[in-house]
């Protein structure tokens, strides 16, 4: 499931899930990092934390077992993430913008694996779980 989901959501990133003024064609990772960051805890479970990569906020998961999932860390070079905050997916969702690009997002991950036949228990939860959003 973790490689069907990466795949699901590199190929779901564009300019409109990205961070305004953030989106590079040559780096679709690029300003996708809070939306991914919360979407792949919708799959995985885990925690949400930021910090600072060279002057600019950065996403990624750790999940449960201690893994860290960063999917978008390929839009920095250099620097390693510093300054590690857990974040609580409320206090990211209350940005407006923020919130649209993850719903957008969240959605077409949702098409590209049950287009490819990996729809799951935590698929269906999500799919409510959006209709009360």
């Amino acid at each position: 499931m973790v490689n069907a989901l990466e795949r699901a959501i590199r190929s779901s990133w564009a300019r409109d899930s990205a961070l305004a003024g953030s989106w590079r064609e040559e780096e679709p990772a690029a300003g996708q990092c809070a939306v991914t960051a919360l979407v792949v805890q919708d799959f995985l479970g885990g925690t949400v934390h930021r910090g600072m990569v060279g002057g600019t906020s950065h996403y990624w998961n750790v999940l449960n077992d201690g893994h860290i999932v960063d999917l978008t860390r390929s839009q920095f070079t250099g620097d390693a993430a510093g300054g590690d905050v857990m974040r609580n997916r409320h206090h990211i969702l209350q940005y407006a913008d923020t919130k649209r690009r993850y719903e957008l997002l969240r959605s077409r991950v949702l098409r590209q694996l049950a287009q490819n036949g990996q729809k799951t228990q935590a698929m269906v939860r999500l799919e409510r779980a959006a209709d009360r959003v």
